[in-house]
């Protein structure tokens, strides 16, 4: 699953995915080392700015939907599409990370893997049937919007209270082997 997770990574190449540079071993260990890109998640934005305008989401939502809809074009989807995944730049960049849900699937297959944050799955895969893997993309990019629009949980009452903050760094995920 993890090497999925490399091969996925590697074999994408679009403006609003963050770009894989290369892997190292060592006898315990593999670090993936990604582009450096500097940003905020939008959870982070969320906590420090609040409620994002209409003005300000478009943008957003038109490069995460590119992005994902590259992917779906792929046979691939993210799975775990959710705020603290997605890195917004002061340049009004969109970058997607953390591909380590990310499946291949086959056209016209339900999948069936379980995972993925709780608040932005979809209802098939919250009630374990099987699902359409870029529609599940697609409602959780909704649940973004949402989110973003109105700083709440599209099915909770209360406001968000997110505190996921990143300024800049190079992305260096550490995988115990």
């Amino acid at each position: 699953m993890i090497f999925l997770m490399f091969i996925i990574l590697f074999s994408l190449h679009y403006p609003h995915i963050v770009q894989a540079l290369g892997i190292t071993l060592s006898t315990d260990q593999c670090f993936m080392v990604t582009e450096f890109f500097e940003a905020d998640t939008l959870s982070g934005m969320l906590c420090t700015q609040g409620k994002f305008s209409e003005e300000l989401v478009k943008p957003i939502i038109l490069q995460a939907a590119s992005a994902f809809g590259y992917m779906h074009n792929l046979n691939m989807t993210h799975g775990d599409i959710k705020l603290g995944n997605l890195l917004y730049s002061k340049a009004g960049v969109l970058k997607v990370i953390d591909f380590g849900l990310a499946k291949k699937f086959r056209p016209g297959t339900l999948m069936r893997y379980r995972g993925g944050t709780k608040p932005f799955m979809s209802p098939e895969i919250l009630q374990k049937k099987n699902y359409d893997g870029p529609a599940a993309d697609v409602w959780a990019l909704g649940v973004v919007l949402h989110t973003l629009l109105r700083k709440k949980h599209p099915f909770k009452k209360k406001a968000l209270q997110v505190s996921n903050k990143i300024d800049g760094f190079i992305m260096i995920i550490i995988i115990l082997i």
